[in-house]
């Protein structure tokens, strides 16, 4: 779907001074149906972008565009059922929290605490069985 000569649009919609953001959306002429434009903007905050031009910072905001224009083709490719989009309109309004352990319940592997600074990859798994010599053996 993407590959080296894509060409991605992003279009401008809006600087807020307040949160020093810009508002941009994103297209790719073969993999999208519309043009960047015609999609939702999403807010990039050029203040944590550090000091260069504008077209670098708006360069630096594109790269962004491949997992985007591949999230866009995806909804375009399999759109969400009327149900479904009932089910997400229900829950707007709603407030949810999850703690650390609810997101990353691998994290916290012994006594609900999470893996040291030094092992935050850490997690526990049980033996590995390797198969296809001749005898299996347990790592």
């Amino acid at each position: 779907m993407i590959n080296k000569n894509t060409t991605y649009q992003i279009h401008i919609s809006g600087y807020n001074p307040e949160t020093q953001s810009l508002l941009c959306s994103f297209s790719a002429e073969g993999i999208t149906q519309y043009k960047a434009k015609e999609y939702e903007s999403l807010n990039f905050q050029v203040d944590t972008m550090g000091s260069q031009s504008v077209q670098d910072t708006i360069k630096q905001i594109c790269k962004a565009a491949p997992a985007i224009v591949k999230d866009i083709h995806k909804r375009e490719q399999f759109p969400l059922s009327q149900e479904s989009e009932k089910k997400f309109q229900d829950v707007v309004g709603h407030d949810y929290e999850y703690t650390d352990e609810d997101l990353f319940p691998l994290a916290y592997i012994e006594n609900n605490a999470p893996p040291s600074e030094e092992e935050p990859w850490r997690a526990e798994v049980g033996p590995v069985e390797v198969v296809g010599q001749k005898e299996s053996q347990k790592i």
